[in-house]
């Protein structure tokens, strides 16, 4: 169903942001884009549009949201409005929240229709992220595997993300050289990061590597059209088939693998020495905090074992810098748009608004030390108990992690209340939310730490997150329309 949506503008700590929505026209070829409107699923669930397509715009940054990416009219839907979008937004990418041993088909469904229906800007295809993600609210009596346990869908994600952080690298490679060409520098440090750079390039614009891509890219067309394609009972593929297609796949994603490590390491190189040039040219420090960022994320996402290295919170913030700095904006989807794609998108949105206000070397040490910095904040918290009469003050060593880590939260959650709760109780009025039982709910913990503290019970030992309050469940759940 299209309805009529307004745009949204509001102002949080002093960052403006504007919210709108996009409807689509399936009568023309390709689909029309509708601004402030907005395709909402029906009870029967076989709304053909894309539906709850949204952006949030601050400054020239964007972040996308939209419900599953899941059919050819859908996927020629999104295209038309990232189309509608480029002059503004360079680059494009896809962070599809699924859980693999339990969403293993919608993830190869998108990742095939991205294929079968190509974007590209630049020569370069959009990247197509999936983040292991349980679901926000559960029911306790079924509370779900926490994707920090699952090694197998972590080992999948990441193999299946090679071949989106490889283009994330070549868009690092095309950031660097630009910058530098734009700087005035010294004829040694010239000299050595152009040095560097041809050697990124080289590895970048590999024959073997542009090979390899190009058969994946035949493969996974293969596989979908198998596995996916519209055919009488008679011509579905066999088991043998498909798992054919698939062996193929897996070998040329570890060949790229090591191909994204070999870049990831001349990456670290070139991070090495603008750290050494920083003191005589500041103006590098976009690039050294990028070269920070793709690192660290990338020493999880290139771990072919499985072992979480750090939390799923953690690389949604790291993902968030790092597409801030490059100007990437992208689209988080989920299953239905609804639950993991409201709180993902409003705590990436947060840190674009705190990137907006705050100095960059003080949002990365609260990211990158984040799975530490704020249990120890929770702790605090806990020991001064709701009144907080022993605030730290400016130049304890407390001080700014609480600061920040407050007002994320804040952020987050003003984000849920402004941005999400306007457009989920569209769908709800339409009966597309479900009705749960407050009391039989339980929330995450992978979230818990981005809700405001006053709603939270911590352990007075560790710090971890155990709960919401009683009193406030209301709250969390009122922005998702329940």
């Amino acid at each position: 169903m299209l309805k009529p949506f307004p745009p949204i503008q509001a102002a949080i700590y002093h960052t403006s942001a504007e919210f709108q929505t996009f409807g689509f026209d399936t009568q023309t070829d390709p689909p029309k884009v509708l601004p402030d409107k907005v395709n909402i699923e029906n009870t029967n669930h076989d709304e053909p549009n894309l539906c709850l397509a949204a952006a949030a715009t601050i400054n020239t940054c964007r972040l996308l949201r939209s419900g599953p990416i899941n059919s050819d009219l859908r996927i020629q839907e999104l295209n038309s409005l990232l189309r509608k979008l480029q002059p503004t937004s360079r680059r494009f990418s896809i962070f599809q929240l699924a859980f693999p041993e339990a969403e293993l088909d919608a993830i190869r469904l998108q990742r095939y229709l991205l294929s079968k229906y190509p974007y590209e800007a630049n020569g370069l295809s959009i990247p197509h992220l999936n983040y292991p993600c349980d679901l926000f609210f559960y029911l306790k009596k079924k509370k779900p595997l926490s994707a920090a346990f699952s090694s197998g869908s972590h080992k999948f994600s990441r193999l299946h993300n090679v071949e989106g952080w490889l283009t994330y690298s070549r868009w690092i490679f095309e950031e660097f050289t630009a910058q530098i060409q734009s700087i005035a520098l010294t004829d040694t440090a010239k000299y050595t990061l152009e040095g560097d750079l041809i050697d990124f390039s080289h590895e970048l614009r590999s024959s073997l590597l542009s090979s390899c891509r190009q058969q994946l890219e035949k493969l996974t067309l293969k596989a979908g059209d198998l596995e996916f394609g519209n055919k009488r009972p008679s011509e579905h593929p066999s088991n043998q088939q498909l798992m054919d297609e698939e062996k193929q796949a897996l070998e040329l994603l570890i060949e790229l693998h090591t191909y994204l490590q070999l870049q990831i390491d001349l990456l670290d190189s070139i991070g090495a020495t603008i750290e050494k040039m920083h003191t005589l040219h500041p103006e590098l420090q976009s690039l050294q905090s990028i070269a920070q960022v793709f690192k660290e994320l990338l020493s999880a996402q290139t771990d072919l074992s499985g072992t979480p290295k750090f939390s799923f919170g953690k690389q949604l913030m790291l993902a968030a810098v790092l597409n801030s700095l490059l100007g990437i904006a992208t689209v988080i989807t989920c299953d239905t748009g609804m639950e993991r794609t409201s709180i993902c998108f409003s705590i990436s949105l947060a840190i674009m608004e705190l990137l907006n206000t705050e100095k960059l070397a003080d949002i990365l040490r609260l990211v990158l030390e984040w799975d530490t910095s704020v249990l120890a904040v929770n702790l605090w918290i806990t020991e001064q108990g709701n009144e907080k009469k022993n605030s730290p003050t400016e130049g304890d060593e407390a001080y700014e992690p609480t600061r920040l880590t407050t007002k994320l939260r804040f952020n987050v959650f003003k984000n849920l209340q402004i941005f999400t709760a306007p457009l989920l109780k569209e769908a709800s009025e339409e009966g597309v939310v479900e009705n749960k039982d407050i009391n039989e709910l339980g929330i995450s913990q992978e979230y818990l730490n981005f809700l405001p503290d006053q709603y939270i019970e911590y352990d007075k030992k560790t710090g971890q997150p155990i709960a919401v309050k009683a009193d406030a469940m209301a709250a969390i759940v009122a922005p998702f329309g329940i």
